[in-house]
């Protein structure tokens, strides 16, 4: 998310998240470049507007191999409470951003590790983040970092066996409603959509979305 009446419109929705892309090289970056001062501020205007209105909706900053002191200047400036990690982080990075962010901040930060999954020895990764990590997501590997619009063959999740509980990424698009209803895993958590439900990049769909939304969660 990036766009201050966007953000608004989806957070009116029945979500549980919101992400804003922290990697410069992303077309869904959120823009900290001075040169786009303005268009900065309605941003982080609009995510402390979430954070007060919306206070169930955790507010997602992704990063990639980033330095750990510009994920917290980025956590104070954006009001974010959890940081997904998408890049090659290790346990040893994860540690020491976590003591950082304890150090440093008043409220504990959720952190997600992205997990790239192309075959079932990609699980093996995992074990790595056992504990240290408060969930997983498996998304779909590509030469980029994410974004693919692409789905990985969610039956290899059988190889996972861990504990930490994770989300199910890459390529959800709004026909995979009966596909993910019939999805069954003891550590699945939820799902993660993105470029799918995009009218252009950073720019959600809001109706495409709620139906979506609707449809997912009918019980």
């Amino acid at each position: 998310m990036r766009e201050a009446s966007n953000i608004s419109s989806v957070a009116a929705l029945d979500i549980d998240m919101m992400g804003f892309i922290f990697y410069p090289k992303s077309s869904r970056y959120v823009m900290e470049d001075k040169l786009e001062a303005e268009q900065n501020n309605l941003t982080i205007k609009s995510i402390e507007t979430l954070k007060n209105n919306f206070k169930s909706i955790r507010r997602v900053g992704v990063f990639v191999d980033d330095n750990p002191q510009h994920i917290l200047e980025s956590v104070r400036s954006y009001s974010l409470n959890t940081i997904q990690l998408h890049g090659r982080e290790d346990r040893n990075y994860i540690v020491a951003l976590k003591d950082l962010l304890q150090t440093n901040t008043l409220f504990p930060i959720t952190i997600i590790k992205a997990i790239s999954v192309a075959t079932q020895d990609d699980f093996s990764r995992c074990n790595e983040y056992e504990g240290i990590v408060d969930m997983l997501l498996f998304d779909t590997a590509s030469a980029s970092k994410g974004g693919s619009g692409k789905q990985f063959d969610w039956s290899l999740l059988q190889a996972y066996n861990g504990n930490t509980p994770f989300l199910l990424s890459g390529g959800i698009g709004p026909d995979d409603v009966s596909s993910i209803r019939q999805f069954h895993h003891s550590q699945f958590a939820g799902i993660d959509v993105n470029s799918r439900f995009e009218s252009s990049p950073g720019i959600k769909d809001v109706t495409k979305l709620q139906t979506f939304i609707q449809q997912i969660k009918v019980i």
